[in-house]
């Protein structure tokens, strides 16, 4: 088994474990998202503030999309063609741009909750 392989296996792993991360929160927040609607419907609690499940959400996005970035530099690391530099160029800027926002709101859902608390 030469290096490339081992770099491939690295990536494949990389890249499953960034799924399973994105679809691990994005079952826990259906399942805390049921809850509180369960809940709501049987009387036992407000109508509840979505702000915290959207957070939770984002922060699983935000480490997968990261996840996905390693195992894209990796994978260049191994081919690195013009069209693959060039690839990963673009799926890094789309991802970084999409992580930048959804950690602002992230961040802004969070300052929004201290100042309701106070």
């Amino acid at each position: 088994m030469d290096v490339n392989e081992i770099y491939k296996y690295i990536v494949m792993v990389i890249e499953m474990i960034a799924t399973i991360m994105l679809v691990f929160g994005f079952g826990k927040t259906v399942i805390l998202y049921l809850i509180a609607e369960t809940r709501l419907l049987s009387g036992d609690q407000k109508r509840m503030d979505f702000s915290a499940l959207r957070a939770l959400l984002g922060s699983y996005i935000l480490m997968g999309l990261d996840m996905y970035i390693v195992a894209d530099l990796i994978h260049s690391l191994i081919e690195p063609t013009v069209q693959d530099l060039l690839m990963l160029g673009l799926i890094v800027i789309i991802r970084t741009t999409i992580g930048f926002f959804l950690s602002r709101e992230i961040v802004e859902i969070n300052h929004h909750k201290v100042r309701t608390n106070e």
